[in-house]
């Protein structure tokens, strides 16, 4: 299931005052180093990006450029090695958000019930046997 970004987009720039305020976002390449793959220019990708405000992972439908001349009225995008404290680049990619993807909710894993022992089972019924007995004779002995 995937949301359309519109003029009420969650995670995208903001205007205030005239003045735009551009979002950052972080996109964790795959290899590590300086000759890590940075991502194809000027098309359509499915990337897992990170909001710099808020931390949270991102599923969207996005296009990228390496300067903003490429992509106007874009927001930013940091791009980091595998591994890597620092940005790949001193300057931000840009970035034009068109879709959210939504998550499908993963289903979490149970652990397999164990039986129980027939020593248990045993166990709990002769206690239960014993107190029944208890307050029988406290009863006939009142």
């Amino acid at each position: 299931m995937a949301r359309t970004l519109g003029r009420n987009r969650r995670h995208a720039s903001a205007i205030h005052d005239g003045v735009r305020d551009m979002a950052d976002y972080k996109l964790y390449l795959s290899e590590a180093g300086t000759h890590a793959r940075r991502p194809e220019e000027n098309t359509e990708l499915e990337l897992e990006l990170v909001d710099n405000n808020t931390l949270e992972r991102l599923k969207v439908r996005a296009v990228v450029a390496s300067s903003f001349d490429r992509l106007p009225d874009a927001d930013r995008l940091w791009l980091y090695p595998k591994g890597a404290i620092n940005p790949l680049e001193q300057n931000p990619w840009a970035i034009r958000i068109l879709e959210m993807m939504e998550d499908e909710p993963a289903e979490a894993p149970t652990a397999p019930r164990q039986k129980t022992s027939l020593g248990r089972m045993r166990g709990g019924m002769l206690e239960a046997l014993i107190r029944q007995r208890e307050q029988k004779e406290k009863q006939e002995g009142e």
